[in-house]
């Protein structure tokens, strides 16, 4: 293991290096007492701090614990299924498992380990250059979009900022805590920065923008090279250690759009329109079942190389709603609805329905949004089963602690409308 999670150096900042190494020393003791039954379970990490995180991540896998990332609050039924698959999964090998979303709906992990997310690294270093990479993380470590900022910084002898992707809207945010560092931001954290000049003037400070983790639409796209931000859209899964594509700031700024060419060690193709990754960075498996060596990672995500040879990404096989027997792509009806541009934002999800099976509700925002002069708007774009059976103008979009929309606070929020 690399000296600098012993020394700290990977931190940027010299107060939260000495947090963080009187944490990790804490940590370090306390594994060193457990009782050998607990050690088998692993360590259970679900702090939101990031000090505290690195420092329980970096203890336990010294000690070659298996490293269990959670969310630091489940529902009853996810404790009680998380608590059987820590116990079925004692013999496991060590390593750091993440959580996925996966197809089933159900609780799944995937297993990463050194040398996986060290050829992660290396991928991203072919791309940018072979140098130290500093980040500026503002995403949370438990999703591999923040946890391979933390790793990047300690495999290539880089370093890192934590903050939180508000602070960019702060004029006395301290310039050289971003200048010069890689950002990583999903979507809709972008949108909701371009409303600020300052934000704006922050972001143009960084050599990019790392850009992914849901659908870009092209109205973003257009205000964001407006403001001449260096955004680097890309492509990646949690089962990757993230990202396998991505398109240069160079050549976003210059109107190409997708998410660009494979990465070094990365090789993509598609299986009638379903994607398919063979990637040097692909963990060992799930919690539950081992992936083959050199194997192809099946994706559900529906796509295509576009003339410029460039990855576009149109959707999930597994986000598909099943209204009145029709499979709708919820994606392409909030692009739809985008397009009018008399909304912000949107989400659309489908709600359980007697008649229809599943029902089509579209939130949009701002609450201002006029309902029914967006229903006349959408009639030439949607026919049929793509047309939303109730649009909900809201203030804001609920988002979780990915900046995506928020399906659990979504849900809780219908239950009192449908």
């Amino acid at each position: 293991m690399k000296s600098s999670v012993f020394d700290g150096s990977w931190l940027a900042d010299d107060s939260q290096r000495e947090s963080y190494l009187v944490a990790l020393k804490e940590e370090q003791d306390r594994l060193m007492n457990l009782e050998p039954k607990a050690r088998d379970k692993g360590l259970i990490i679900s702090e939101t701090e990031p000090l505290l995180f690195a420092a329980k991540l970096f203890a336990g896998l010294a000690s070659d614990f298996p490293v269990w990332l959670r969310a630091s609050s489940l529902s009853s039924a996810e404790e009680l299924e998380f608590a059987e698959i820590v116990d079925q999964c004692s013999a496991r090998p060590s390593g750091i498992y993440v959580a996925t979303g996966g197809t089933s709906g159900r609780l799944r992990f995937v297993c990463h380990t050194w040398s996986n997310l060290q050829a992660a690294v290396s991928s991203l270093q072919g791309r940018v250059g072979d140098k130290p990479l500093r980040s500026w993380c503002c995403l949370p470590l438990r999703h591999v979009g923040g946890l391979m900022q933390v790793f990047r910084a300690v495999m290539s002898g880089g370093n890192v900022v934590f903050g939180q992707y508000r602070d960019l809207l702060k004029n006395d945010i301290s310039r050289n805590r971003i200048e010069g560092r890689f950002l990583s931001l999903v979507p809709t954290q972008l949108a909701r920065l371009l409303d600020s000049s300052t934000a704006i003037s922050n972001l143009r400070s960084t050599v990019a923008v790392f850009l992914g983790g849901g659908p870009i639409d092209s109205k973003l796209c257009q205000a964001a090279r407006e403001s001449r931000l260096p955004v680097a859209p890309t492509y990646g899964t949690t089962e990757t250690a993230g990202m396998v594509s991505m398109l240069s700031p160079e050549h976003f700024l210059t109107g190409s759009v997708g998410a660009g060419s494979p990465l070094p060690g990365n090789d993509l193709d598609f299986d009638q329109g379903l994607l398919r990754i063979r990637s040097q960075s692909l963990c060992l498996g799930y919690h539950d079942r081992d992936f083959g060596r050199d194997s192809w990672f099946q994706t559900s995500d529906i796509g295509y190389w576009d003339e410029h040879g460039s990855l576009r990404i149109e959707g999930r096989v597994d986000h598909l709603i099943n209204t009145g027997g029709v499979k709708v792509d919820p994606a392409k009806v909030e692009s739809a609805i985008l397009s009018t541009g008399m909304v912000e934002k949107c989400f659309v999800t489908g709600v359980p329905d007697p008649d229809w099976g599943r029902r089509l509700i579209a939130f949009c925002e701002p609450a201002s949004t006029n309902s029914k002069d967006l229903v006349n708007a959408l009639r030439d774009e949607l026919e049929g089963a793509q047309f939303p059976k109730l649009l909900l103008p809201v203030s804001r979009l609920p988002l979780d602690e990915m900046g995506k929309p928020d399906a659990r606070a979504i849900s809780i929020a219908l239950d009192g409308v449908c």
